[in-house]
C-alpha cells in the first residue's frame, strides 16, 4: 500500500503532463474510471543537464537500467493490463537516440496507448523530430523554467533555453 506522499508523487509527478493528456473532447479531465490505466516510464536516469530543481537527481544512468528490449516487454505487459496512456521520462529520454526512442514510441502506439514524452529538447534535431512523429508520439513537453535564457539557464544550464526553443520550433514544424 502506498503512503499518501508516494501516492501524490505517482499521481502528480511534476514533470508529467498526464492531466493534459487526459482531457476529453469537452476539455474536462476524465475520471479515473473512464480513462484507463496510466504509466510513467523513467527510461533512464542519464541526463546531459544538471538542473538545480531536478526531483530525481538525474545525471548518470543507474546500474542495470533496462535495455530497449526490456522496456518493450514492459510496454507489452502494461498493454495487457489495459494501460491507455504512457508517458516517457528520464533523466533525459532523448539520450537513448532517435532509433531506440522511436522503437519505444512505436510499440506503445501499436498497443493502442496515447504516448507523451518530457524532454529538455537538447538532442532534438530535425531528424529526431521527424522520427518521433513517424513513430506516433502524441505530445512532447519541453522543460523550460523561465521566460529568458538568463533565468532558464541559471536553473537548467547554459544553452538549455536556446535548445528548448529550437526543439519547440522543430517539433511544431513536424506537427507535434
Amino acid at each position: 500500500m502506498l503512503s499518501l506522499e508516494e501516492k501524490a508523487f505517482v499521481e502528480d509527478c511534476p514533470a508529467s503532463p498526464l492531466p493534459h493528456m487526459l482531457l476529453n473532447q469537452e476539455n474536462n479531465v476524465m475520471e479515473p474510471s473512464e480513462r484507463g490505466l496510466e504509466a510513467t516510464l523513467y527510461l533512464t536516469m542519464a541526463c546531459n543537464l544538471r538542473c538545480i530543481t531536478c526531483y530525481v537527481s538525474a545525471g548518470t544512468p543507474l546500474r542495470n537500467e533496462l535495455s530497449v528490449e526490456g522496456w518493450l516487454r514492459v510496454i507489452e505487459k502494461l498493454s495487457d493490463l489495459g494501460t491507455r496512456y504512457v508517458y516517457l521520462l528520464g533523466g533525459e529520454p532523448t539520450v537513448l537516440g532517435k532509433d531506440k526512442l522511436s522503437r519505444l514510441i512505436r510499440a506503445s502506439r501499436e498497443h493502442g496507448m496515447v504516448t507523451g514524452m518530457s524532454t529538455n529538447g537538447y538532442f532534438i534535431n530535425e531528424e529526431m523530430a521527424k522520427a518521433i512523429r513517424k513513430a506516433g508520439i502524441n505530445q512532447v513537453q519541453l522543460s523550460i523554467d523561465g521566460a529568458s535564457a538568463s533565468v532558464n539557464d541559471a536553473i537548467r544550464g547554459k544553452g538549455s533555453f536556446k535548445a528548448a526553443i529550437r526543439a519547440s520550433n522543430l517539433l511544431k514544424k513536424e506537427g507535434i
